[in-house]
């Protein structure tokens, strides 16, 4: 392979290794998460478009958004997921390019990531406004606290599932660079 497609796949997996582990965090979490019954049922409503009962329309409105923004990033794990076994089957015979591209891959998860973790721990409020206007920029997120989605989706519940899975993706980065540790100390001794 030459210089220019080595770095290029580099390059291109260090990009889009963050993403991928944020969005693989994202369902890991969504899919262990305890959800009240009312929690579930708007959860079915977004990835199985199964009815329920006691949103009003604006509501309604705003979680066909979401659930639109869940296609869209779903897709996007899926397409970038197979880049990244691209990336490394092309690169599978060479164990020291594997090694630097988890080790950078690694970093700029960490890097990427501890923006989000501190964000979240000191700025949650900043983070989660931001958040939605760029993804629902058309301004339907705001309830008043009374609302259904209020009730069952607070600002608490925000602040902490988005923590754990920022923190579940540090760990996911960090677990790339201990990968690339291991194989320049445990496999390859620097050759």
């Amino acid at each position: 392979m030459n210089r220019f497609m080595i770095i290029f796949f580099r390059v291109l997996f260090c990009v889009l290794l963050p993403f991928v582990l944020l969005l693989l965090s994202y369902k890991i979490t969504v899919g262990l998460w305890h959800w009240t019954s009312t929690q579930e049922k708007v959860i079915d409503f977004l990835y199985h478009a199964q009815d329920f009962e006691g949103a009003t329309a604006l509501e309604m409105f705003h979680l066909n958004d979401v659930r639109l923004v869940m296609n869209k990033a779903d897709w996007f794990f899926w397409i970038s997921l197979a880049c990244l076994m691209f990336i490394v089957g092309s690169n599978f015979q060479d164990k020291k390019e594997l090694r630097k591209m988890s080790l950078y891959g690694g970093i700029a998860t960490v890097c990427f990531i501890s923006l989000f973790v501190f964000g979240a721990i000191f700025g949650f409020g900043w983070l989660f406004t931001r958040f939605h206007l760029v993804f629902f920029p058309q301004g339907n997120w705001l309830f008043s606290y009374d609302s259904f989605l209020i009730h069952n989706f607070s600002f608490e519940f925000f602040e902490k599932i988005s923590i754990l899975i920022f923190l579940l993706t540090f760990l996911w980065g960090s677990l790339f660079i201990g990968i690339a540790l291991y194989l320049k100390y445990g496999i390859i001794k620097n050759h």
